[in-house]
């Protein structure tokens, strides 16, 4: 981790800011070139409160050079330490049984695919994209956030092994800093892997450890219905961004019965954990509109897609043509055959929140 996370994070355990840190080991990091400052309140590396200075008198050059190692953050209210191991620390809380189980199958999961991460790492950026979610996260989400513009830094919830990212908005290209976190410590050692320029946390939605209103981007990629309460924990993510500050989310919704298992289980990259859940469209796209307003959103996969998938899924990755028709073939289905019967339309939403400005 880099000293600026200090300007982000908050004790998980009585909402204290700003943690002190002690460190054990650091090293000279991967240099970064950013679009903005990266601290707006407090200079961990100096120890103070930021006050009104010219760029040239702050050492932010200096200090993300810098990475701690090894060491412990502590809250100097409550007293609560949290250890950083090989660069991750683990702002970790009192965790339900719901995300120790989570918590226990997403580390058996990523210890599994642990050789996917050569072949990740050989995936490059680009904005034709061939595969089923690498496709569509490039055109529906990163595209136009690229176009857009944004700040750093950016905030991934549930990041995993932050691949997306990695292939499709890596840090060191569009110049910016990014923050993945997940419950599951052996993700987040992956993700390092595939974003070395990146900070990882380790850390539980239902105890965010940043500050409210410091995010102008948040990821929330197939995250919220593996969660309990995803109303709450959505809210809790909106407050994390700025007025004005983006969201992108790409998340199953009701199942439909007919196909509802098989759906599920075809997907590329669709995940059954111990608690995959269901989320409400209808409830969704309600508590957005409450915070905000949608920039744009699609609802997909389709029983089609799914057939299409189980048949041809390796030439789909492989092939922008043929995610290209997969994709149009599943609009397709959904103004035709999944508008008229419920059952067969769309198993998932992907789209883009704003939130409302001041």
């Amino acid at each position: 981790m880099r000293f600026y996370l200090l300007d982000k994070l908050i004790c998980p355990q009585c909402n204290h800011f700003p943690l002190s840190v002690k460190v054990s080991m650091q090293q000279e990091a991967r240099a970064l070139k950013v679009n903005v400052f990266p601290c707006t309140i407090y200079c961990a590396y100096n120890g103070a409160k930021l006050v009104e200075r010219s760029p040239n008198e702050l050492p932010c050059s200096s200090c993300l050079k810098q990475q701690i190692i090894s060491g412990e953050l502590i809250c100097p209210s409550c007293h609560s330490r949290y250890p950083i191991e090989n660069g991750i620390p683990a702002l970790l809380v009192d965790l339900s049984k719901w995300v120790k189980e989570e918590q226990t199958w997403w580390d058996k999961h990523y210890t599994k695919i642990a050789d996917q991460v050569d072949a990740l790492k050989s995936r490059k950026a680009g904005q034709d994209v061939p595969g089923n979610r690498w496709f569509e996260r490039n055109r529906y989400l990163f595209t136009p956030l690229k176009a857009r513009g944004f700040q750093s830094p950016v905030l991934e919830i549930g990041s995993g092994m932050s691949q997306y990212v990695a292939g499709l908005l890596p840090p060191s290209g569009e110049h910016y800093l990014y923050i993945g976190t997940d419950v599951s410590r052996i993700a987040l050692e992956k993700a390092a892997q595939l974003v070395p320029e990146g900070d990882f946390v380790q850390c539980d939605i239902d105890r965010m450890p940043f500050r409210r209103e410091t995010f102008d981007v948040v990821l929330s990629l197939g995250v919220l219905h593996h969660i309990p309460h995803w109303q709450v924990n959505l809210r809790k993510l909106v407050g994390l961004l700025r007025p004005g500050g983006w969201m992108l989310f790409d998340e199953a919704i009701d199942k439909p019965r007919v196909l509802g298992r098989f759906r599920k289980q075809s997907l590329t990259a669709a995940i059954d954990s111990p608690h995959e859940g269901e989320i409400s469209l209808e409830e969704l796209l309600d508590t957005l509109k409450e915070e905000g307003r949608l920039i744009n959103y699609c609802v997909k996969s389709t029983p089609l897609r799914v057939v299409m998938v189980w048949i041809g899924g390796p030439w789909i990755e492989r092939s922008i043509l043929l995610t290209r028709m997969m994709h149009k073939a599943d609009k397709l289905f959904m103004k035709s055959a999944g508008k008229l019967f419920e059952s067969l339309g769309g198993g998932e939403i992907i789209g883009i929140f704003e939130k409302r400005s001041r």
